[in-house]
């Protein structure tokens, strides 16, 4: 008998566990704010010796919700400066963003 009481409260715990989760509407804000860098970088980038070039762009963003670009991994200095320069200091719209946490995108530029 002790062990069916057991069973039965755990089953209902279970239960009302589910039936009390809330399903969670909210976008991930790594996702905007990739958006929003990706629209920062649209501006034509002028491909001279290249066909495609691929970087990786670490950053964070910081107390004045401005992001920060730590490092940017490609071959091209030039696509380097490019989007240091589009990025550095730019003020982002989006909320949810994690102030000092380390963000990556990966970026294409195709001829």
């Amino acid at each position: 008998m002790r062990k069916t009481s057991v069973m039965l409260v755990a089953a209902m715990l279970l239960l009302s566990g589910n039936i009390f989760a809330k399903e969670s509407k909210e976008t991930d804000p790594s996702k905007d704010l990739k958006n929003q860098v990706r629209q920062l970088l649209d501006e034509q980038f002028e491909l001279t010796s290249y066909k495609k070039l691929e970087a990786s762009i670490l950053f964070t963003v910081n107390k004045e919700n401005e992001i920060v670009v730590l490092s940017v991994y490609t071959e091209s200095d030039k696509l380097e400066r490019f989007v240091k320069s589009k990025l550095n200091y730019h003020q982002i719209r989006t909320a949810g963003v994690v102030q000092g946490r380390r963000y990556t995108i990966p970026i294409k530029v195709e001829s």
